[in-house]
């Protein structure tokens, strides 16, 4: 499993050049990398394997506040959906895209939008073999399928997670370009 996110909270232009690669080594050379080493040994096994990525329901529509978070974690949702084309006779792939889970990361922040660890790999792993995406709990399939319809519609707007999930009942942004 490739379970690995890092986020660089500042806008585009303020990053240093160090924390741009930062983030795209963590969530898109390591987890690619992994990855390719790993199949080699996955493939010639006589058991079906599976391998499981982490991204995020970001990595499905652009996000403002978050320039390389939200495309490098839609590099691991396309890799992941390109190789389980590669390999789905030898190694099942799932993708995980949850959106705001209690951990560190979030600030173990418990509200109605937020699922915990456990319900989102409980429910990931009910969809292993079966698909190759999940959001790890239905509120997040909600979200991340409303979230890139709604890209899709209009873009002059973009739909985001909140970071502030005070603004909306729903914890969505109106952000326009």
């Amino acid at each position: 499993m490739n379970n690995a996110g890092f986020i660089d909270p500042h806008d585009l232009h303020q990053a240093k050049a160090q924390g741009i690669a930062d983030v795209i080594e963590v969530n898109c050379v390591a987890p690619v990398t992994f990855t390719s080493l790993m199949l080699n040994k996955l493939k010639i096994r006589k058991s079906k394997s599976a391998i499981i990525n982490m991204s995020s329901v970001c990595g499905g529509a652009p996000v403002k506040t978050t320039p390389l978070y939200s495309p490098t974690k839609a590099l691991i949702r396309y890799f992941s959906l390109a190789m389980s084309l590669e390999l789905e006779d030898k190694v099942d792939i799932l993708v995980v895209c949850p959106g705001s889970v209690q951990t560190n990361f979030t600030l173990n922040r418990n509200r109605f939008d937020t699922c915990t660890p456990t319900q989102t790999v409980a429910n990931a792993l009910k969809c292993l073999g079966l698909e190759y995406k999940t959001s790890g709990w239905w509120f997040h399939e909600f979200w991340d399928e409303a979230g890139i319809f709604l890209w899709g519609i209009n873009h002059e707007h973009v739909y985001a997670p909140s970071f502030d999930y005070s603004e909306t009942i729903f914890g969505y942004k109106d952000y326009k370009k």
